[in-house]
């Protein structure tokens, strides 16, 4: 899906989501969110990258032509999405923020619980 330039594409995703990703960082852990934008990237974690008791998960990358997002997902609900969750593709995801923080930074992501395409 193409969108003619960038002022329409932030305008379409101001309609839909409740913060854009520079809001993010005003954010609370465990506030609730929903982002849009882009898809630019995939990226699949396995579970033993934290520990042997978690689950894989995936990591979104969104360009809401602001900035980027990472939205977390379990990789089971990522499997249920894949028709509409390839590179290039808009959507929409509600979900909490998750901060980790480190001495030097903190970032910033949404571990989404719900995810939609995103149509003009």
């Amino acid at each position: 899906m193409m969108i003619a330039d960038r002022s329409a594409g932030i305008n379409q995703i101001r309609n839909v989501a409740s913060h854009f990703s520079e809001q993010l960082k005003d954010l609370q852990h465990g506030d609730e969110v929903k982002v849009a934008g882009k898809i630019t990237g995939v990226t699949i974690i396995p579970a033993d990258f934290f520990s042997a008791d978690t689950h894989p998960i995936v990591a979104v990358t969104l360009d809401d032509y602001i900035g980027e997002t990472r939205v977390i997902l379990r990789q089971s609900y990522y499997e249920h999405l894949i028709p509409i969750m390839s590179v290039g593709d808009f959507i929409v995801a509600s979900g909490l923020i998750n901060v980790v923080s480190s001495s030097y930074k903190k970032e910033h992501s949404v571990y989404a619980y719900e995810v939609h395409p995103l149509t003009f």
